[in-house]
């Protein structure tokens, strides 16, 4: 049960540090530093791949524990005392990094995306196709210098 334990705590501190950089993302993609949402995006890369690792270790865990397949109240069903005790306070600690990451990694893609759409329509802009939402073609003013038709 320790190794279990030890699992939920890598897990515990790798959503923390996940959670840290999608905040940094957050606040570079507020002030449209592309640059710094980049680099935020190869860190957390590098951490997806260790959470898929930790992950792996806590299913094959499990299964060893007789947990195999289990949700983490199922686990807590069929222990006492104190294991119990230890486990439901990693199970509620990791329960909430989880929540704080999913929280703060919806509102950067909420930004990220709304400044993409802004790029987007200043590119737009510059080649002179400002669309509708239709799709179609919004007539633009012409100059009256312009001689093309």
């Amino acid at each position: 049960m320790n190794e279990f334990s030890k699992i939920l705590e890598e897990l515990i501190t790798l959503f923390q540090e996940l959670t840290s950089i999608e905040n940094i993302k957050l606040n570079a993609g507020r002030m449209n530093q592309v640059s710094a949402v980049e680099e935020c995006m190869t860190k957390e890369q590098s951490l997806i791949m260790r959470l898929k690792g930790l992950d792996k270790a806590r299913e094959k865990k499990q299964e060893e524990l007789g947990f195999g397949g289990m949700r983490f109240q199922e686990i807590l069903d069929r222990l006492s005392g104190t294991e119990k005790e230890a486990l439901l306070i990693q199970f509620d600690s990791l329960s909430r990094e989880i929540q704080m990451f999913q929280e703060v990694s919806e509102d950067a893609a909420r930004i990220i995306e709304v400044n993409m759409r802004q790029l987007d329509k200043e590119i737009q802009k510059r080649e002179g196709q400002l669309y509708e939402n239709s799709g179609k073609e919004m007539k633009q003013d012409k100059h009256m210098t312009d001689r093309s038709v």
